[in-house]
């Protein structure tokens, strides 16, 4: 009887630890690790009004890549990862232009609502984004980029081109290096050459020397006829 007690609690005792790890092993798999949100990138707006048009200057520590859409008086400005931006500005300086505004709940896309119809103009530089709103009809030319933009844009050119050229300089000058490196390694070996051809010429002279003495004795010793 005590045998068969024994034998029941092991019994129990396993069965019970096999119930807690199937357990375990189904709250890991039913619970996946969520996975992680991508970061969201923070910017700043800035509203300027210029010339008959509005422009809305975005800037960005690392600019993320967009598209832009209008459609029934609603435009869209799509990013490629989350952004937060205040759009404050937009109420305060035009409010009659763009009655509403909002950030969509992933901040990947800010819409605006426009109260008449606009030719829209976009362009980047650096880590900024411009957008203008252009009234229609509008003739002429787009707008042009700030003056300060442009010039840092000259700037960053010149300065890449810099960096090219001296790079440029960099490997000109090791490849000059390795030329020598291999001249000098080419001229240690011809003088290595020249010694050895000239110890076989002296070898060579030695020999000869020691075959006319041997010839001499040869001629000395044997009689004449």
């Amino acid at each position: 009887m005590g045998a068969a007690s024994m034998s029941l609690g092991r019994l129990l005792r396993c069965a019970t630890r096999a119930v807690v790890a199937a357990l375990t092993c189904a709250l890991f798999v039913s619970s996946p690790i969520a996975a992680q949100p991508a970061p969201v990138e923070t910017g700043s707006l800035d509203v300027r009004i210029d010339n008959g048009f509005a422009r809305l200057v975005f800037t960005f520590t690392n600019r993320p890549r967009h598209t832009v859409t209008s459609n029934s008086g609603v435009l869209v400005l799509r990013f490629d990862r989350p952004v937060d931006v205040p759009l404050g500005a937009l109420g305060q300086k035009l409010p009659t232009i763009i009655p509403s505004f909002r950030t969509d709940s992933d901040k990947k896309a800010i819409r605006l609502a426009l109260n008449r119809k606009f030719r829209i103009n976009s362009s980047e530089a650096g880590e900024q984004l411009f957008l203008d709103l252009l009234p229609e009809p509008w003739k002429g030319a787009l707008p042009a980029l700030p003056p300060e933009v442009l010039a840092e844009l000259a700037r960053q050119a010149e300065e890449a081109e810099r960096l090219k050229r001296e790079a440029a300089e960099r490997a000109h000058a090791a490849a000059i290096v390795r030329l020598s490196a291999s001249r000098s390694v080419a001229s240690a070996s011809a003088a290595r050459l020249c010694r050895h051809a000239r110890r076989a010429d002296e070898s060579a002279a030695s020999i000869a020397r020691q075959s006319g003495t041997l010839h001499a004795a040869v001629d000395a010793l044997t009689p004449a006829r």
